[in-house]
């Protein structure tokens, strides 16, 4: 097949549209060093003169003459309890399906209509529950704690997690597991030691599925609150 030649038009065409993708990026950064008096300037200040990091004070709680200022209220904070809410939530829904996902697929357990019924959980709107999770945590003294949060975003990644790594595990062939058994390995350190490291990428890949979307979930609500 012929190539056909890179011309300026082409060029053009590119620089336009890598201009118009990245001007938001630029007007946001170049907005956050304004004074407020110049955020919705007219004419617009495209560049200001007068950069203040008075902007940032309130996110990170700094006074930037005095110097640091503990905020309980700084996003910093939330953003720190968003991280451990989230790094929770994913690891122990990882945990959690890769152990059904060994089960089910190793040793056929449940069959296929249970796998199937798993499944359907990830189909029920949160909205659904949320008033009887509501009221269980009240139960239990659970509400407004980041053990509520943890457990609530665990048992709705669960699932989709157990799901996708199963693909995985039954992509592995279990004469790898069995060869390692012969050689003196127990099953679980065949199964930590010889099939977890052929499906690490997986892993990795369902950690940042989940771990990204509750971090910017329970941001989104903390910073609306």
């Amino acid at each position: 097949m012929q190539r056909r030649p890179f011309r300026w038009c082409h060029a053009l065409c590119l620089l336009t549209g890598l201009m118009f993708a990245l001007f938001p990026i630029f007007w946001m950064v170049s907005t956050s060093f304004k004074p407020t008096h110049e955020w919705a300037a007219t004419p617009p200040v495209w560049i200001t003169s007068q950069a203040t990091w008075a902007n940032y004070a309130p996110i990170l709680s700094v006074d930037f003459a005095t110097g640091w200022v503990d905020g309980n209220g700084a996003s910093w904070r939330a953003l720190l309890h968003s991280f451990i809410i989230s790094s929770a939530a994913t690891f122990i829904a990882i945990f959690i399906g890769l152990m059904a996902a060994i089960g089910f697929s190793r040793y056929r357990a449940g069959g296929h209509v249970l796998a199937l019924a798993i499944l359907t959980v990830r189909g029920i709107p949160m909205i659904i529950v949320a008033i009887p999770l509501l009221i269980l945590f009240g139960w239990l003294g659970l509400r407004d704690t980041h053990i509520g949060l943890i457990l609530a975003y665990a048992a709705f990644t669960v699932p989709f997690a157990f799901w996708m790594l199963k693909s995985f595990i039954d992509d592995i062939p279990a004469e790898i597991e069995e060869a390692a058994i012969m050689d003196g390995m127990s099953r679980w350190q065949a199964r930590f030691r010889v099939t977890l490291p052929l499906i690490k990428g997986g892993c990795g890949g369902n950690c940042a599925i989940y771990f990204y979307p509750q971090l910017e979930r329970i941001s989104a609500r903390r910073g609306a609150d």
